[in-house]
């Protein structure tokens, strides 16, 4: 199966965006508290801010009662809900895994190449910091233009392996039809052969039989010949 190239560069360009973003939003979600027995309290806590976990909480009180939950509506439709929702609607990280470890069956390093990657960021970075900034500009911190130049790198190296895996597996499918192509013709040649072969051996059958037939009438012609002759003892015997 080949990769939309388009539909995933466009998906890691996003990813690259939510990394550099969402710092905020880097803490991994707890288990969830129903599985382990409690109570689901999707209720907005004291204040006007709602935590992650809570987003998360009302989403399953709202399927667990059909969307009937009014407190659980309450949190889901807050604004810090609805952010958080918009900031991860393009947070494919699963997906980039997922396709990384594709890469990764294909013989293809994604993490050794992007560590190379951001060491030469790394040294570029040095550079752009020690030339003189333009009149009027505001230099970039350090950080920033190392989070830029890696994101750069991590969505060229994400294409670009894309690109060598569907190359790859290309490359497989056509030596597999290959293989089967030269395996048709083998099969042809043997039927041929074996075709040909019979086709001797009947040919060989018929001459065979026709030589015996006629042997055989020459034998009985001239034992009639002899009989005719007077000599009797060639003559059939009555029965």
């Amino acid at each position: 199966m080949r990769i939309d190239f388009a539909k995933s560069l466009v998906a890691t360009t996003c990813i690259a965006c939510v990394t550099l973003s969402s710092g905020a939003l880097a803490r991994p979600l707890e288990e969830s508290r129903q599985e382990a027995g409690e109570t689901i309290d999707a209720r907005p806590s004291s204040g006007s801010s709602f935590e992650k976990r809570q987003c998360a909480d009302a989403v399953k009180a709202l399927a667990a009662t059909d969307g009937k939950d009014a407190d659980a509506f309450a949190v889901y439709e807050s604004e810090t809900c609805t952010q958080i929702r918009e900031a991860n609607k393009f947070d494919v990280r699963d997906e980039m895994a997922e396709m990384i470890a594709m890469m990764r069956e294909e013989g293809i390093d994604y993490a050794a190449q992007l560590s190379l990657k951001v060491a030469e960021c790394d040294r570029s970075v040095d550079s752009a910091m020690l030339e003189p900034v333009p009149e009027g500009k505001v230099r970039s911190s350090r950080t920033e233009l190392m989070e830029l130049c890696t994101a750069n790198a991590e969505v060229a190296l994400y294409a670009e392996g894309i690109e060598a895996m569907n190359k790859a597996r290309d490359e497989r499918h056509a030596a597999k039809v290959a293989e089967i192509e030269e395996q048709n013709r083998r099969n042809e040649r043997e039927i041929a052969e074996i075709t040909a072969f019979n086709e001797a051996e009947y040919q060989r059958k018929v001459a065979e039989d026709k030589a015996a037939f006629e042997a055989e009438m020459a034998e009985w012609r001239r034992k009639v010949a002899l009989c005719e002759s007077g000599k009797h003892e060639y003559c059939a015997k009555p029965e």
